[in-house]
C-alpha cells in the first residue's frame, strides 16, 4: 500500500541525512574509544583473569562477567546474569585474584571491561570492550572466543571544558588535570536493607557513584547486586546515595536472614571528578530484615 508523504517531511528527512552527513565527518577525526579486553582465562584455582589495553585518556571503570551476553541499552550485563562486578583502579589492565574471587564452577562465562574517556563529553560516561567468551572446563583447562559486541568507539564528540580542541583519543589532546579527587564515606555499620544509605563527599565537583553487592557463601553462593545510586557533587558538600536492591533479590535476601544468615553488603563509592579522575571507598555494611 503506497503511504503519502509530506514534502514538509520529505524536506525534514533531507535535512537530517545532511547533518548526520557533516557529524560523520567533522567527528571521523576525533573519537572516543572503549577499553580493548586482550585475553581472559582463569588460574588453575578456577579464579578468573583478563587482560585488556586503554587507549589514550581513557581510564578503566569496572570489569563485569555472567553467564549470558545478552545486555541491557546502557552496555551492561543483564543483572539475572551477572556473577561477578569489581570497581578497577584508572590505570589498572589486568584482573588481579581479589577482583575476581570466588572460585568459577566448570561453565561458560562472558566478561567485558568498562572505561571512560577523561577528555571528550557528548558521549556515555562508560563505554564497555567487546565481549569475550571464557570456557572453563572441568579438568580446569580454559579457552575463549568472541562473545559480542561491546558499545564500540563513539564519534558524536565535543571537547571536555578545560581541554582545548580535544583531537582523537588515540593520539591527540591530552588531560590537563590528572588529580584524583579526595573522598570521604560516611555509613552507619548496621542497616535495615530497605534503607541501605551512604553519604559521600568529594573534594570538587563531578560525580558519586554507590554500587553494593552481597556474596552469600555455601554450597549455593550467589552473588545479589544492588542498583547503582550515581549523583551530581558539589566540592565539600555531603551527599546522600540510597542504594536499592530488587524485590526478587530482596526477598531472597531476607529468606535467608531469617534462616539466621549473616548478610554483610560490600559497598563501592566511586567519586569522579569533571576531568574524569576517580576515587574508590570500600566498606562492608551488616544488613537486618
Amino acid at each position: 500500500m503506497a503511504v503519502a508523504v509530506s514534502g514538509r517531511y520529505l524536506r525534514a528527512l533531507v535535512a537530517l541525512a545532511a547533518a548526520t552527513t557533516v557529524i560523520a565527518l567533522t567527528a571521523a577525526s576525533a573519537t572516543a574509544r572503549p577499553p580493548q579486553l586482550e585475553t581472559v582465562g582463569a588460574t588453575p584455582g578456577r579464579i578468573a583473569t583478563a587482560t585488556w589495553s586503554l587507549p589514550a585518556n581513557v581510564g578503566s571503570q569496572f570489569f563485569e562477567l555472567a553467564n549470558d551476553p545478552e545486555v541491557n541499552v546502557y552496555g551492561y550485563f543483564r543483572q539475572i546474569h551477572l556473577l561477578r562486578f569489581g570497581v578497577l583502579d584508572y590505570d589498572q589492565t589486568a584482573l588481579i585474584q581479589s577482583d575476581s574471587s570466588p572460585p568459577l564452577d566448570p561453565g561458560i562465562y562472558y566478561v567485558h571491561v568498562a572505561g571512560h574517556d577523561g577528555v571528550h563529553d557528548g558521549c556515555a560516561v562508560v563505554e564497555f570492550s567487546d565481549i569475550l567468551k571464557l570456557t572453563i572446563n572441568p579438568d580446569g583447562t580454559t579457552s575463549s572466543q568472541p562473545g559480542g559486541p561491546g558499545t564500540g568507539d563513539c564519534t558524536l564528540i565535543r571537547p571536555k571544558a578545560g581541554h582545548p580542541g580535544g583531537g582523537s583519543v588515540g593520539g591527540g589532546g591530552t588531560s590537563l588535570d590528572k588529580t584524583a579527587p579526595v573522598a570521604q564515606l560516611r555509613y552507619a555499620r548496621r542497616q535495615d536493607i530497605d534503607k541501605l544509605l551512604v553519604r559521600g563527599r568529594m573534594s570538587e565537583p563531578g560525580t558519586l557513584t554507590a554500587r553494593a553487592l552481597v556474596d552469600v557463601g555455601g554450597l549455593l553462593a550467589k552473588i545479589y547486586m544492588f542498583r547503582p545510586s550515581t549523583r551530581k557533587a558539589s566540592g565539600g558538600v555531603l551527599t546522600r546515595l540510597p542504594i536499592r536492591v530488587s524485590r526478587k533479590h530482596k526477598r531472597a535476601l531476607k529468606r535467608a536472614m531469617r534462616r539466621g544468615k549473616r548478610i554483610r553488603a560490600r559497598v563501592i563509592l566511586t567519586a569522579m571528578d569533571r576531568a574524569g579522575n576517580t576515587t574508590s571507598k570500600h566498606v562492608t555494611i551488616r544488613l537486618k530484615p
